[in-house]
């Protein structure tokens, strides 16, 4: 997705969003800076989210670059076609150590040399930092990240990958199970492809009683 906005004042003045299949490649991406070419130019400044699944946080304390490197490893398995990158969140004093392909890295990286890059979850994590109970649930398509806080402390961030409403609500109900929230009393925000009218927010109302929608600044968009 794309989102090109100004600073003062501060206005989104567009936004474009690409559902990318299997295969995906650093042509691909070329096709897709091509179709935005007169928004991509003389630009200010530019700031890269990636949010690809493979990322761990490690506490500032336990953070050294091979044992991350080897955590990776671990939970993903081995991948030698990729860039590693790291994001310090401070408001919780841990890094999100992930991985980028190597195919997309570069192709970003030739476009917007100068880019400010992180990862999704960090700054996700520094905005909700001051929750005390919260389950945070971004749906994409076909894949929904839960970040769960109970008693101010963050619990877990996980990506899940769903194929209908009904996944959505089991993958939320077990990340509650899991952790010993009852999702009855439990405060669920919703975010991103996700409305009121939607299927899988009605599913969802029958198991969670406080749900709500990320809030946006009024003014923000331009009409």
């Amino acid at each position: 997705s794309f989102i090109w906005f100004t600073k003062v004042p501060y206005l989104v003045k567009g936004l474009a969003v690409y559902n990318i299949a299997d295969g995906y490649t650093a042509t691909d991406t070329r096709n897709i800076f091509n179709s935005q070419e007169a928004y991509l130019t003389g630009l200010s400044s530019v700031t890269i989210c990636y949010d690809f699944k493979e990322s761990i946080l490690i506490p500032g304390k336990y953070n050294h670059a091979t044992i991350n490197e080897e955590a990776l490893s671990l939970v993903y398995g081995e991948d030698d076609n990729v860039v590693l990158n790291k994001d310090l969140v401070t408001s919780a004093s841990i890094y999100n150590h992930y991985r980028i392909p190597k195919q997309i890295e570069v192709v970003f990286a030739q476009r917007f040399p100068k880019a400010d890059i992180f990862h999704a979850t960090s700054l996700q994590l520094e905005q909700l930092s001051q929750e005390k109970d919260l389950l945070y649930c971004v749906i994409y398509h076909n894949v929904l990240k839960a970040i769960l806080y109970k008693d101010g402390k963050l619990q877990i961030v996980q990506q899940f990958s769903y194929t209908s409403p009904e996944d959505v609500a089991y993958h939320l109900l077990n990340v509650c199970e899991q952790f010993g929230v009852k999702p009855t009393e439990t405060k669920l925000r919703l975010s991103g492809m996700v409305d009121e009218q939607s299927n899988l927010y009605i599913g969802l109302t029958n198991y969670f009683l406080d749900i709500s929608f990320e809030n946006v600044a009024d003014g923000l968009y331009e009409q």
